[in-house]
């Protein structure tokens, strides 16, 4: 199921087909990514641009471009390039869509809000687009889907789901490279302090709510009263 594109003016109404065409180039190459990181990652982080940009009115022909391309370079999450991941991905969304005659004011912009996006990169988002950007894919790294794709990564790297004497790692260094738990400590429940909207905010809170419950409820499950 694709996102469906609220209602846009006029002068915006090309933006369904520069999304199809943008879908179906990340369709062609979505076998060169892990399987957290494929067409579906995609849609959902349009959804939630989409539902954060109901509520912060902002340039549509920025975002859904930015967002569809946001991750078609694929670099794996080991790779020496993760950092630059991001960056190399602006770089050629920008020239395909160029090739494809995207509006070109509008290609900075894009290439802007991509860069941003990614939480390794540490590169600051600027633009509101850039900010709704970075909120609608750092909301789909939290809540029962995010928590689905960490495992998902972490039995792809073969990682155990926790450590069996110390799962909250109380007597010992956290290490998300060898226990996925810790991933949870290390990244994913401090993940909403850094989302920039409002409306970003508030969904982040309450997915790591839920991933605070769940994890109360596999820690007493791992260790019975």
């Amino acid at each position: 199921m694709t996102p469906t594109l609220p209602n846009i003016t006029i002068a915006n109404q090309g933006l369904s087909q520069w999304h199809h065409d943008c879908r179906q180039y990340m369709l062609s190459i979505n076998h060169q990514f892990d399987t957290s990181h494929q067409i579906d990652h995609v849609d959902r982080v349009l959804r939630n641009a989409l539902q954060i940009h109901q509520d912060h009115p902002s340039d549509l022909r920025v975002i859904v471009p930015a967002v569809m391309l946001h991750d078609c370079v694929p670099i794996d999450k080991n790779s020496h390039l993760r950092q630059q991941a991001s960056t190399l991905s602006a770089e050629h969304a920008k020239q395909k869509l160029a090739q494809w005659h995207y509006p070109d004011h509008l290609l900075s912009a894009i290439g802007d809000a991509i860069a941003s996006h990614s939480f390794s990169a540490n590169i600051p988002a600027v633009s509101l687009e850039a900010k709704i950007v970075q909120d609608a894919d750092r909301l789909d790294s939290l809540g029962a889907i995010g928590m689905a794709r960490c495992f998902m990564l972490g039995g792809r790297f073969g990682n155990p789901l926790y450590h069996e004497n110390d799962p909250t790692a109380e007597c010992r260094p956290l290490n998300d490279k060898a226990f996925t738990l810790d991933h949870f400590y290390t990244k994913l429940l401090k993940l909403h302090n850094t989302f920039l909207t409002e409306t970003g905010k508030r969904l982040a809170l309450e997915r790591t709510q839920y991933m605070q419950q769940y994890i109360a409820t596999l820690l007493t499950e791992i260790n019975p009263p």
